[in-house]
């Protein structure tokens, strides 16, 4: 076990989990925490790509790519975590990508709505559990892909503004 800190001292908190070998690897992204909830009682988000010598959607490696950013960037980790991290990535290299399939971008590369296409946009849906105080980042969304239709979902449990999300 170890810590991985973000700038400024505060944790760092993605959720990714890797299953492999040589011969295949299954890799899975999410955003639930490793909690009884985070794992059957909120409605959670996972995305799910497995590699072998024949097929390797090209996530595998945008995945190895990020582990080698931690090792050498902005996130403290501890010396227990580098080894670890190191050779996960290293693993996952071993796959050369075959196909498109999704791609994986994170803060690290600067602000994920940079890799977000441009619109306008049919449908933009937004179903999130947690939303910033005046809504900038939505607003930012909305801005970017001019959707001609957009859906927002909230859970019970979501605080928000409703005076400001109300004309959305």
């Amino acid at each position: 076990s170890g810590v991985a800190l973000m700038e400024g001292g505060y944790p760092f908190h993605p959720k990714l989990i890797v299953i492999g070998g040589a011969e295949r690897v299954s890799i899975a992204i999410g955003s639930g925490n490793l909690t009884i909830s985070g794992w059957h009682k909120n409605a959670e988000l996972w995305t799910f790509a497995h590699a072998d010598e024949n097929q390797t959607p090209r996530l595998i490696g945008d995945v190895a790519r990020f582990l080698n950013q931690l090792i050498d960037g902005r996130i403290q980790l501890s010396s227990t975590v580098v080894p670890a991290v190191s050779q996960i990535a290293e693993l996952l290299t071993r796959f050369e990508a075959t196909d498109d399939g999704p791609t994986a971008v994170s803060t690290l590369d600067g602000p994920i709505i940079n890799y977000l296409p441009e619109g306008p946009v049919d449908e933009f849906r937004v179903y999130s559990p947690f939303f910033d105080r005046r809504l900038n980042a939505l607003e930012a969304l909305r801005e970017r892909l001019l959707p001609e239709h957009l859906e927002i979902r909230l859970q019970r449990t979501t605080d928000v503004d409703g005076a400001l999300l109300n004309p959305w």
